[in-house]
């Protein structure tokens, strides 16, 4: 285990955050304390406090990675998808972000949770970048012709509503066995997908 003389000074913030994470996990955000991620970590139990105020900066911190790596996960499966093919990115993107949500159920909750935003903009900007690809991707599909015109900040928040949803509902084991029709997740959830732009489509 790495003392704290071993890290330098940005290293250690990214390792607490990537540490709290996996306390978060383990523990669930009321078990978590800056003095429990210091011993964790290997490092004073001062050593936290120079890169957060106390804990709930640290779940900020947690949730404001929780929408980067999000955003990572969302660009890629976009991307991956034919360039000409719009269906399949946005199907792709749907099902990024509602693995994403399965993968990471505590981050998930710490990126729900009302932090102040004016206490936390870097958090605001980040949390706000993570939906501005959703909405790039809306409009894209509005500027071929597979969404409606409107708002595309409204319209990626209906999508971003309905997919979490969606997330919500697979993480309480609650999608009843006649949906899936002995689909995967991931079928089903583009399957919803496809549904989704078709009744968004003029």
């Amino acid at each position: 285990m790495k003392n704290e003389n071993s890290y330098h000074h940005g290293d250690l913030r990214n390792t607490l955050i990537t540490i709290g994470t996996e306390m978060l996990a383990e523990e669930g955000s009321q078990a978590l304390s800056l003095r429990k991620l210091a011993k964790r970590a290997g490092v004073s139990h001062n050593a936290p406090y120079m890169h957060f105020a106390d804990k709930e900066a640290l779940l900020a911190a947690i949730a404001e990675e929780g929408f980067r790596l999000l955003s990572v996960a969302f660009e890629a499966a976009v991307q991956a998808a034919p360039a000409e093919d719009w269906p399949a990115q946005f199907q792709a993107g749907c099902w990024a972000y509602v693995q994403f949500a399965l993968d990471h159920p505590d981050q998930l909750q710490m990126m729900i949770r009302p932090f102040e935003a004016a206490k936390y903009p870097s958090l605001s900007k980040t949390s706000l970048g993570a939906l501005e690809r959703l909405r790039e991707l809306v409009a894209a599909g509005q500027a071929q012709g597979y969404v409606k015109t409107g708002d595309s900040w409204e319209i990626a928040g209906v999508v971003w509503s309905l997919l979490h949803g969606i997330a919500t509902i697979w993480a309480g084991q609650k999608m009843p066995s006649a949906v899936m029709a002995g689909r995967s997740r991931a079928a089903l959830t583009q399957a919803f997908a496809q549904h989704l732009y078709e009744g968004l489509s003029d």
